[in-house]
């Protein structure tokens, strides 16, 4: 089965963005942001206040 990666503009903080998940992603999140009777903005919003922010860096010696 393949996936689908869609595209959705959604507001984060006041700002409007794009954030691109596959479609399998997106039907979780609108059913986990239904059953919470939250928008799809406020839940990921409160996903992304609550995250903890994390530098990565590149091993010695690897370039990407």
């Amino acid at each position: 089965m393949k996936s689908t990666i869609v595209k959705r503009s959604i507001v984060l903080a006041g700002h409007k963005t794009s954030v691109s998940l596959e479609d399998a992603f997106w039907d979780g999140l609108k059913d986990i942001a239904k059953d919470r009777r939250k928008t799809l903005s406020d839940l990921v919003g409160s996903i992304d206040t609550n995250r903890e922010h994390v530098t990565f860096r590149r091993p010695y010696g690897c370039s990407y």
